[in-house]
């Protein structure tokens, strides 16, 4: 995927499979019922964002921002958030 930015935006059932998202902004947006299972995020940004039922088993989110994100019902197998850069997490 390429670089992109949304914002309030709302995405349902979207499986993103092996993909590799780079330098997108999400603000405001809400996420459901998507699958990140095994992406790699790089660089992603989250804002006022919220995930709901989404899978994001053995997904790497390295130096990745998340801010006032909200996990509702996801499955986080094999999440590792000590990759993130503390910098840019708000919980």
């Amino acid at each position: 995927m390429s670089e992109n930015n949304f914002f309030e935006e709302h995405f349902k059932q979207v499986d993103y499979g092996a993909e590799e998202l780079r330098k997108t902004l999400f603000e405001s947006c809400v996420l459901k019922n998507c699958s990140f299972a095994q992406l790699n995020f790089i660089g992603l940004t989250f804002e006022d964002y919220e995930f709901i039922n989404c899978d994001f088993t053995g997904a790497f989110i390295n130096e990745s921002a998340f801010r006032e994100v909200s996990f509702v019902g996801c499955k986080m197998i094999g999440l590792n958030f000590e990759s993130v850069n503390p910098f840019r997490l708000k919980i």
